[in-house]
């Protein structure tokens, strides 16, 4: 039986008052966004992702990016080739594993791209599509072009994807006969499962959010939760994709400062190991013995003079040209802004001491701070400790920074055990006051935990909510995206602005208690004690991020535990109907959800959300006027721009019954 029940308690329905609106369109899902488009070139001559599994060896050819031909973005690629001497092929193809970017086994998947050719003799170019299990090729499709074109011409064609498939493969093909030849270019490929999105999204929270190197299988996911990404190195050719989906979000990439890695291609490290092993030995600091320095708990990873003004010079033209490149809009520096070298228990012959490693932390951001600014990137770094800008050298350090992401928080991490403590209540507070205190230096707080951490992630959060400002972030990304995705959807209520600042109201400031702020449309309560529950009292109607209904009353609150709560948007009258009220199992249910303003005013940038209770299962795709139905919570989301009093709409989505 399908159990919905009318009534806003159960909808987590909340009235978010007027946002910032952005122009938004329902597009279809463009899956090969996951890696870019032609006008995104590495350093190879062909785009990012593609390579050429195809071609014969005999046959005389050049293909590169082209920019001053081109049907939609900034390059397309360009295939010419000399008279072939005999039958020849070749072929250019771009992989997608299914799971990834929204691509889903029994999908209906349409290729399409735009195809302009000069001489076309005795040839056909070909724009395939095909499903395989790991290398075995199980189902293609084609589309031909054989004749020459005047200007841009569109191919497309479309195929199933079967269930035991693991990869789908786009491809750009050449088929030449003897004495024949063809120049083509090829732009704007698109591989779309029929599922529309709005792009840009959409989204609100109630404090700015960001992940740090963990990125949901679907790019567009990741575009629509959160305001800042910080990328590792090996991913910051997704920048553009994100960018693509959400225009307004901003994209970091994540660079040691000191230090340079063995282990991995020198096109992923800001100095480029092979390099400086071949061309720079004198830049990697060395003890007392001679031997090259390791990061500790970091194997292969050398530390290097930072100090050097040459090794600054390469470390800041390689950063440009990698954002240049990858469209990335941030750099987060890591371990420049800590006393670093000396948690080694090393020596080190060209630093003996902490002052003068301080001193060349000081000068490599006195040099590469202000330049990387002057090029349109926003500075971030890595701090250890980042409430400590009252205690040199951290007050130096900071002048040079727009961004901290601070590490170790009310929370800190113990890396050789591998364990998370707490500070003490007071300083916990003490952090708590500070994120109010940093002028305009924007703070990024951890609050990565597993799924089963979900009260302390949410005990984190409330923490931050206590005296966050429009500066303030918080790091809601799971701690791995290839167990079951999880995310802290209370970061996705509309709390309003704050009225006031935090307060103690039960307990004690030494050993812990309840602290509260009040906002424009919700409360967060926050239990810092480790071991007492305290009672609160609920003076109006709440629902937290659940759905979950809080009438006026008394209640738990759990030790390092938090209340967030809005109020309950009460103007609304809401009901969920189903086409069915006992379906049977294999039954494909048709939900209508009828949203009705029922007071005197009109109401705009309404936010409706409808669980989709276990077990069904949404299908994909059905959510009408582009609903967002998120997998890992198990609800769609509508934004309602605008319901004048008395009127009301609908929405729709299906649902089968296992």
């Amino acid at each position: 039986m399908i159990r919905y029940r009318t009534g806003v308690y159960l909808l987590t329905c909340v009235l978010m008052g007027v946002l910032l609106k952005a122009e938004a369109a329902l597009e279809p899902r463009d899956i090969l966004m996951t890696l870019g488009d032609m006008e995104y070139a590495s350093d190879s001559p062909l785009p990012d992702g593609w390579y050429e599994p195809g071609k014969t060896s005999s046959l005389s050819y050049s293909v590169a990016l082209d920019s001053s031909v081109k049907s939609r973005g900034q390059r397309s690629v360009r295939f010419a080739c000399q008279p072939a001497t005999e039958w020849s092929v070749w072929e250019l193809r771009r992989p997608t594993a299914v799971g990834r970017n929204g691509l889903k086994a029994g999908d209906t998947v349409t290729v399409s791209a735009d195809v302009r050719t000069g001489a076309l003799d005795r040839a056909r170019v070909i724009l395939l599509v095909d499903a395989y299990r790991d290398s075995t090729r199980l189902i293609t499709a084609q589309a031909v072009l054989d004749a020459p074109t005047t200007g841009w011409r569109t191919l497309s064609t479309s195929l199933t994807v079967p269930d035991n498939a693991t990869l789908v493969g786009v491809s750009i093909a050449v088929n030449i006969q003897q004495g024949g030849s063809v120049q083509f270019w090829v732009d704007n490929v698109r591989l779309t499962n029929g599922e529309q999105i709005e792009v840009p999204v959409r989204s609100a929270h109630n404090i700015g959010t960001f992940a740090l190197f963990r990125v949901h299988p679907d790019i567009y996911e990741t575009a629509r939760r959160y305001k800042k990404v910080i990328l590792a190195p090996q991913n910051w050719i997704l920048a553009r994709p994100l960018r693509y989906y959400n225009p307004h979000i901003e994209v970091y990439v994540h660079f040691s400062a000191v230090s340079t890695i063995s282990h991995i291609e020198d096109r992923f490290d800001t100095l480029g190991y092979q390099w400086v092993d071949q061309n720079r030995p004198r830049w990697f600091l060395l003890d007392n013995e001679g031997n090259r320095i390791q990061e500790r708990d970091f194997p292969g990873a050398y530390l290097v003079d930072i100090g050097n003004n040459e090794l600054q010079q390469r470390w800041l033209e390689r950063v440009r040209d990698f954002a240049q490149r990858y469209g990335f809009t941030g750099v987060v520096m890591d371990n420049v802004v800590r006393q670093f070298l000396f948690f080694q228990t090393t020596s080190c012959q060209q630093y003996p001491s902490a002052d003068a490693y301080h001193a060349a932390m000081t000068s490599f951001l006195q040099y590469v701070s202000p330049r990387l600014q002057q090029a349109g990137l926003k500075v971030g770094a890595n701090f250890g400790e980042p409430w400590s800008q009252n205690n040199a050298p951290y007050s130096t350090w900071m002048q040079y920074v727009q961004v901290a992401l601070t590490e170790n928080w009310v929370r800190y991490y113990h890396r050789p055990t591998n364990l998370y403590g707490f500070y003490s209540v007071s300083s916990q507070i003490e952090q708590v006051n500070a994120l109010d205190s940093q002028g305009g230096l924007e703070s990024l707080i951890q609050g990565r935990t597993t799924e089963a951490g979900t009260a302390t992630r949410r005990y984190l959060l409330g923490m931050a909510l206590l005296n966050a400002n429009s500066r303030t972030y918080f790091n809601t990304a799971p701690a791995n995206y290839e167990e079951t995705a999880h995310y802290l959807p209370d970061c996705e209520l509309s709390l309003g602005g704050p009225q006031e600042r935090f307060t103690l109201i039960a307990g004690d400031t030494t050993n812990g208690g309840v602290w509260r702020r009040r906002y424009e449309n919700g409360l967060v309560l926050v239990n810092t004690h480790p071991s007492q529950q305290f009672s609160v009292s609920l003076e109006g109607e709440y629902l937290d991020a659940n759905g979950t209904y809080y009438p006026p009353g008394t209640y738990t609150l759990m030790p390092r535990d938090a209340f967030i709560l809005v109020r309950p948007a009460n103007l609304l009258q809401i009901a969920v109907t189903p086409q069915s009220i006992s379906p049977k199992p294999g039954e494909t249910v048709v939900v209508t959800v009828t949203i009705r303003n029922g007071s005197q005013q009109s109401l705009s940038s309404i936010w409706v959300r409808v669980p989709v209770p276990s077990p069904l299962q949404y299908v994909p795709g059905t959510a009408s006027d582009g609903g967002i139905f998120d997998a890992s919570a198990r609800w769609i989301t509508w934004v309602i721009d605008t319901l004048v009093p008395g009127a009301q709409t609908e929405r729709r989505f299906r649902v089968t019954v296992p």
